[in-house]
C-alpha cells in the first residue's frame, strides 16, 4: 500500500486556487492490484470572459469546484488471462457572484446591470471493464464493457446527492464490444501453401502415371 498527498496553495491578488492530489495505491496480492486517484481544485474569485453584449465585453468573478475520482484496477487470473477495470467520475461546479465590463485600457469595471446566469455544473461518468485472453503468441481477444453518463445543469449544484440524481437521470450509453487479433507469420504461412502446393504437385503426377499418361 502506498499514497501521495499534494497540496497546492496560490495566491495572485484577489484569487487563490487550493489543491489536493491523492493517489492511494494496494497490492492486495500477485493477481488483485488497485489504483485510486482524486484530484481537487478549488478556484476562488476567479475571473474570465463570459460574453460580449453589443461590443460590451463582459467578464465575470466566479468560485469553481473541480473533483476527478478515478479507480484503475486489474485483476491477472493466470498468464494468458486478466480483466481490468478503469472508472472516472469528472465533477466541475461554476458559481459567479459579479460581472465586470472591460475597459479600452484593460481594466475592468464593476457592471451591477448583467444580470445573465452563467452557473453551470458538469459531470462526466466512464466505466470501462475489459477482459483479454491472449489465446496464442501475438494473438488477442479483447471483450469490452463501457458506461457513459453526462449531465450539465446552468445552475451551480454542490448538493451531493442532488447531483447524482441529476446525474443518473441523464441518458447512459451502454456498449458491448468483441475485438479478435490473430497474429499470422508469414514465413509459416508461406510454408504452409508451399506444402499444398506440392501435395497438388505429387498429386498430380501419381494421376498421369496411374492412367499412362505421358509427361
Amino acid at each position: 500500500m502506498g499514497s501521495i498527498i499534494d497540496w497546492y496553495v496560490y495566491s495572485e491578488g484577489w484569487r487563490d486556487e487550493k489543491r489536493i492530489d491523492f493517489y492511494p495505491r494496494y497490492r492486495f496480492s500477485d493477481k488483485w492490484k488497485l489504483f485510486l486517484t482524486t484530484n481537487v481544485i478549488l478556484n476562488n474569485e476567479d475571473r474570465g470572459y463570459v460574453n460580449n453584449l453589443d461590443g460590451d465585453i463582459i467578464f465575470g468573478q466566479r468560485d469553481r469546484n473541480t473533483i476527478e475520482n478515478a479507480i484503475e484496477s486489474q485483476y491477472i487470473f493466470n498468464n494468458v488471462m486478466a480483466l481490468n477495470l478503469s472508472f472516472r467520475h469528472y465533477y466541475s461546479d461554476v458559481s459567479y457572484d459579479k460581472f465586470f465590463s472591460l475597459e479600452e485600457d484593460g481594466n475592468l469595471i464593476l457592471n451591477p446591470d448583467y444580470l445573465e446566469n452563467h452557473n453551470t455544473t458538469y459531470n462526466n461518468w466512464n466505466i470501462d471493464l475489459r477482459f483479454s485472453w491472449w489465446f496464442a503468441p501475438g494473438s488477442q481477444l479483447t471483450l469490452l464493457y463501457r458506461n457513459a453518463i453526462e449531465s450539465y445543469q446552468e445552475e451551480a449544484v454542490r448538493d451531493l446527492n442532488r447531483n447524482f440524481d441529476n446525474l443518473f437521470n441523464e441518458p447512459q450509453l451502454h456498449s458491448l464490444s468483441l475485438r479478435i487479433s490473430y497474429f499470422l507469420d508469414y514465413n509459416r504461412a508461406k510454408s504452409w501453401f508451399g506444402k499444398k502446393h506440392l501435395k497438388e504437385e505429387h498429386a498430380s503426377i501419381y494421376n498421369n502415371r496411374k492412367y499412362g499418361r505421358r509427361l
